[in-house]
């Protein structure tokens, strides 16, 4: 309790969005006629791989469109020099928006979930993400320890047994 205090004075404190509240409707009632409680928020959830990722590509994408009703503009009004510079800015927020749509679940692990604040971001993010994408987190985890290769071999029996050995590839 004293943590959750703790928690919400100081996001108070510093501006941060502490909890929130929804509005409570007084004629909701649930199909069992048990009123619903208004849900509270931290603002400490974890979002999801895909969630993160289109979080990123709609903030990229937003201001690509931003800059290109500004040329338009400053073309219009016959202001050339002006509209050259943002045409430089246009293609970097164009390269951005690229490489927000090739970003990787081992992106969403080293970028977002690595600086999460919450205790639990591991958990709550697993609980979120689909098969591929743990598989994608397993092979990024296995490159990065240097175990990215299995080689099958014959035993004594008559199964086979997969032996991972280290290498670069």
């Amino acid at each position: 309790m004293i943590k959750i205090c703790f928690l919400f004075i100081f996001g108070f404190l510093t501006g941060a969005a502490g909890p929130t509240v929804r509005p409570y409707r007084a004629n909701t009632v649930a199909q069992n006629n048990v009123i619903p409680q208004p849900k509270v928020t931290t603002g400490l959830e974890v979002k999801s791989f895909r969630e993160w990722k289109s979080e990123k590509i709609d903030k990229v994408g937003e201001r690509v469109l931003v800059i290109k009703e500004q040329i338009k503009s400053l073309k219009s009004q016959g202001k050339d020099d002006q509209s050259k510079n943002l045409t430089k800015d246009l293609t970097q927020e164009d390269w951005n928006l690229d490489v927000a749509k090739d970003l990787t679940v081992a992106d969403y692990f080293v970028l977002y979930l690595s600086q999460h604040p919450s205790e639990r971001r591991f958990q709550e993010a697993a609980s979120k993400m689909s098969v591929s994408e743990v598989a994608d987190l397993l092979e990024a985890y296995a490159k990065a320890i240097g175990v990215n290769r299995i080689e099958p071999q014959q035993n004594q029996g008559l199964s086979k047994t997969a032996t991972i050995k280290p290498g670069y590839n």
